[in-house]
């Protein structure tokens, strides 16, 4: 075994990398769940809710063996601190993203014709930036070969600066969103509008989330 590869097999990020991927796999579901509320399909917001949630326990599993990795190796190449809070982070856009679903589960809420696609639009500019930070975070068994200097942590670095903007953009949906909403009030009975702007808080909610982890993905490249 290289050098190289007995420093991977001590580092935890690969595992960190299927952690982001399979909480990328639940932001995934917000357009679909989107699109079956939109289309009064009751049916499958259940059976979507599910997988979601079958994906959530799996992204706590993974997240459950990270850390006990992190307990049991003395000798890391990495900040156990930051890569905990990362995770907390990427389990509050899981966490969050089952919120979503709830909300769409507990109440049949109809979509006003005119926010069908706001809402659509909103759910696509999240799942943007997860993806983004999924393309950021699979580099990291790269970056840290090479000490997290070089071309590609640049790369990353840039990745995260990105996100940062998108979720300027997300919050200007958002705002966009519940001015919609807000303006059709004489059209909609008061519990609508209210889970209208939950939804719409809940979208929000998973874009900072989403900045959040990139924000500490910066961290451990800056502090490993």
């Amino acid at each position: 075994m290289s050098l190289i590869q007995q420093f991977l097999s001590r580092s935890p990020y690969t595992r960190i990398v299927e952690h982001t991927n399979k909480v990328h796999e639940v932001v995934k579901l917000l357009k679909p769940l989107t699109e079956a509320w939109i289309a009064g399909d009751r049916e499958k917001i259940n059976e979507l809710h599910h997988n979601l949630s079958a994906l959530e326990y799996e992204a706590d599993q993974i997240k459950d063996s990270i850390r006990k990795f992190l307990f049991t190796h003395y000798f890391l190449s990495a900040n156990r601190e930051l890569i905990n809070i990362y995770l907390s982070q990427q389990d509050d856009v899981a966490d969050t993203c089952q919120d979503f679903a709830v909300l769409l589960r507990i109440r049949n809420t109809p979509v006003h014709p005119e926010l069908r696609e706001p809402f659509l639009t909103y759910a696509n500019k999240v799942i943007e930036m997860s993806e983004l930070l999924l393309t950021a975070a699979s580099e990291l068994n790269l970056i840290a070969e090479t000490g997290f200097t070089g071309k590609e942590a640049e790369k990353v670095l840039e990745i995260c600066n990105k996100i940062s903007e998108q979720e300027w953009e997300s919050d200007k949906i958002e705002r966009r969103v519940a001015e919609k909403f807000y303006s059709l009030e004489k059209e909609l009975d008061p519990i609508t509008i209210m889970m209208y702007d939950k939804l719409n808080i809940k979208l929000g909610s998973i874009a900072n989330n989403v900045e959040k982890v990139a924000k500490y993905l910066k961290l451990i490249i800056g502090n490993p």
